[in-house]
Parts: structure tokens; sequence; C-alpha cells
């Protein structure tokens, strides 16, 4: 009787980790990133629920599609960009994000706030 409790318990325990988790492929997604691959990644990207995932994850999803904005000349690219350095001023990938910014300023021909970006990067953490 305990072992059927038991293995009723982990099955409903098993269950809702399926039901409230999503199971994200990130090799998946560098291997479209490091392949230029961003009309494709995006569209993975969009596909996942953020709420099911960890904030870690979430942060890693934002940045990539912030990417793929920026990478497909896309309207929104300064939104994603700005976007991911408002929700995350410590983020893993901020200096990415200020080097793309930069770059996108210096391409809109913005040059003065293509300077301010491109000085805001912490070198040391490239």
């Amino acid at each position: 009787m305990r072992g059927s409790h038991f293995l009723l318990a982990f099955f409903i325990q098993l269950i809702s980790i399926s039901l409230y988790s999503q199971i994200i492929d990130f090799e998946k997604i560098k291997y479209l990133h490091m392949n230029k691959n961003y009309s494709y990644l995006y569209s993975y990207l969009e596909s996942i629920d953020e709420k099911k995932i960890s904030y870690n994850q979430v942060e890693e999803i934002n940045f990539f599609k912030a990417v793929c904005s920026f990478e497909l000349f896309n309207s929104d690219a300064r939104f994603q960009l700005l976007n991911y350095q408002k929700l995350y001023p410590e983020g893993i990938f901020l200096n990415q994000v200020l080097l793309m910014l930069g770059d996108l300023s210096f391409r809109e021909k913005k040059y003065k706030k293509s300077i301010s970006f491109y000085n805001s990067v912490n070198s040391e953490k490239l």
C-alpha cells in the first residue's frame, strides 16, 4: 500500500512538472544562431511560453529575440534591444546588447548615440 501511494505521488508530481514547464532546446537555439538562420530562430523563440520557463531562460530568450530583430533589420530591433537593457540592467548579455545598439545607431546615422552606447560597453566582460 505504501509503495502505491509513493508511485501515485510520483506520477502526480511528474504530470504537474510537465504541465508547468517547457523543455527548450537551447542547442537548437545556439545552432540556429551560429548558422545565422535568424528567421527560423525567431519563429522558434516566439513559440516558447515564457511563463513556463525559468527567469534565466527568459533572459536568454529575450536576448536571442533581440539579436534576430537586429540581424533581420526588423523595425522593432531598437525596441527589443532597449527592452532587454531595461529588463536586465545587469544581464549576462548586456554588453552584446549595448554593442548592437551602438551598431544600430550607427546604421541609422545617429553617431552621437552610437558613441554613447559604445562607451557604455564594459570591454572587460566581452
